[in-house]
């Protein structure tokens, strides 16, 4: 089945997200490198005074590591640099690229409403509207306090790369290398944030424009239908909202909605659930795992049937596959 053309207008506008999205990745990637560089001498001269412990035939345990002066030195300075990365570079290029997602999410939505022919005048959301939807980084918010964990989260993967690497023998330099990659643990924290705020500012004005519109009845649900969409998004992809309600979404989630018209047919395209089921097993094994597709294709549940919610007080609900015990199961 053919797109609708509204549906085409909404995944031109992801691609052109999915460019900026690769662009910030890397600027955010550099920055987190260059200062990965900045402590690397000194996680080699920590690795050196573990590694000199277990020559002399003792064990390096994560409590040792806690006494060490060195290590208290080195995580000092990674909240440091960490948390100066994230108030200096990742906070106003988030910012920046959430008021840019806006502005075209809500040009997503006129586009869309122009794809139905409509010769009616649509008046773009003001700047200060937009401002709404991009989330706050203030101190003390829950969007800072969630990027805040990027430093925990990075002294805990150089605890581990350091403990695992004596573990196996491994010399100063192969340890610090170690501890640097365990470190990106801080920087996945951040991207994560990025693209999923992003992702919905851009979903928000879009939405907002629809309401504003005076023409929308609905909204309906759009998936990306590829190997990386999570199989809850894919089965609710085509799923029909009121105006007045928000789509679920997950971190990082890419769906979007596209506006139903009064007096217009809604938008038709092929819907994740039967793309699903059109493609080579391989892939569908890939995208259930081993248990659930051998359990899907037993018929032992329906694949509508894979979709559970989690709510929060602060993000709302956001969708996930259920787990096998959710479906009756068995481990």
């Amino acid at each position: 089945m053919p797109d609708s053309q509204v549906v085409a207008v909404l995944k031109a506008f992801r691609e052109a997200l999915l460019r900026r999205e690769t662009e910030q990745m890397m600027r955010l990637a550099w920055s987190w490198m260059a200062m990965e560089r900045s402590m690397s001498a000194e996680m080699v001269t920590l690795a050196s005074e573990m590694e000199a412990i277990r020559k002399k035939g003792g064990v390096v345990t994560e409590a040792m590591l806690l006494q060490s002066e060195r290590y208290q030195a080195l995580a000092k300075q990674m909240e440091i640099r960490v948390r100066s990365l994230i108030t200096k570079t990742a906070i106003p290029d988030i910012v920046r690229e959430q008021q840019a997602y806006a502005g075209l999410g809500s040009q997503s939505a006129m586009d869309a409403l122009r794809a139905y022919g409509l010769r009616a005048s649509f008046q773009q959301l003001p700047v200060d509207a937009l401002d709404l939807y991009v989330g706050m980084l203030g101190d003390g918010t829950p969007l800072n306090r969630l990027l805040r964990k990027a430093y925990p989260d990075s002294l805990g993967g150089v605890t581990r790369g350091l403990l695992d690497a004596m573990a196996k023998g491994r010399g100063p330099l192969d340890a610090a290398r170690q501890m640097s990659s365990e470190m990106g643990l801080g920087l996945h924290r951040i991207t994560t944030i990025a693209r999923t705020e992003q992702l919905r500012a851009f979903r928000m004005a879009s939405t907002q424009q629809y309401r504003e519109s005076g023409v929308v009845t609905k909204f309906k649900r759009v998936a990306f239908h590829d190997a990386r969409t999570c199989m809850a998004c894919l089965v609710l992809d085509g799923r029909i909202y009121d105006t007045d309600q928000e789509i679920e979404v997950h971190p990082q989630d890419r769906c979007g909605n596209v506006p139903v018209v009064r007096g217009a047919p809604a938008p038709k395209w092929q819907e994740g659930a039967v793309w699903f089921r059109e493609q080579p097993a391989s892939t569908q094994r890939s995208m259930l795992g081993e248990d659930k597709y051998s359990a899907w294709k037993s018929g032992k549940f329906e694949l509508e049937e894979i979709v559970r919610f989690d709510h929060s007080d602060v993000w709302g609900d956001a969708p996930r596959v259920a787990t096998m015990g959710e479906l009756g199961l068995a481990q």
